[in-house]
């Protein structure tokens, strides 16, 4: 397993090369800002949150780390959530962002599942 959080700066290169090189490494655990931009984990084909915050920007770029271009194999994203807790209200929150921005510009630049 490879970790990538704001606390391992100084392990975090010799952790992701592991996961994306080292076929023993199966997951990466990581917080969704801890990559920021320009970081790619096209190895993977899931991606499971557990806890969310409300930063539209963070959500989307920890969901396009694990594309690639020429990506052929499909990504599943799976939030755990228990109906009407705070996860809840913040998923449903970053989907109306999502509405109002695509509203705002005309574009639907992605659909959602929540």
């Amino acid at each position: 397993m490879a970790r990538f959080w704001g606390g391992n700066v100084s392990s975090r290169e010799e952790e992701e090369r592991r996961f994306k090189e080292d076929p023993r490494c199966r997951f990466m655990v990581a917080t969704p800002h801890a990559g920021g931009r320009g970081r790619t984990w096209d190895v993977a084909d899931l991606v499971v949150y557990h806890s969310s915050t409300n930063n539209l920007e963070h959500r989307d770029q920890s969901e396009q780390r694990v594309q690639g271009v020429g990506k052929t194999r499909q990504v599943d994203y799976v939030d755990l959530i228990c109906p009407g807790s705070v996860e809840d209200k913040i998923l449903k929150a970053l989907r109306q962002k999502i509405d109002l921005a695509g509203m705002i510009t005309g574009d639907d630049f992605r659909e959602w599942i929540v």
